[in-house]
């Protein structure tokens, strides 16, 4: 007697394992990729001040740039002072 494989366990059997096997690759993925994405918001978050500061980035690297023409600063809000 051949098995049915239009059955609801079946069906069930593959969408779970299919969605154990889809979830794993995602998280391991986001794991091994979280490195990337700190660099990537540091990077953005450097060329976004440059381009706010008026700083020509065009061809240029942005840490490098970064690095040439910022000084983080601390300022004192009572006082308005650098720290």
């Amino acid at each position: 007697m051949a098995s049915n494989n239009d059955s609801i366990k079946k069906t069930l059997g593959v969408v779970v394992g299919l969605s154990l096997v889809c979830s794993i690759i995602v998280s391991t993925a986001a794991v091994g990729l979280r490195d990337q994405q700190k660099a990537n918001a540091v990077l953005d978050k450097q060329s976004k001040i440059i381009e706010v500061a008026g700083i020509d980035a065009e061809g240029k690297k942005v840490p490098e740039l970064f690095a040439e023409y910022i000084e983080p600063r601390l300022v004192d809000f009572k006082t308005g002072d650098y720290v």
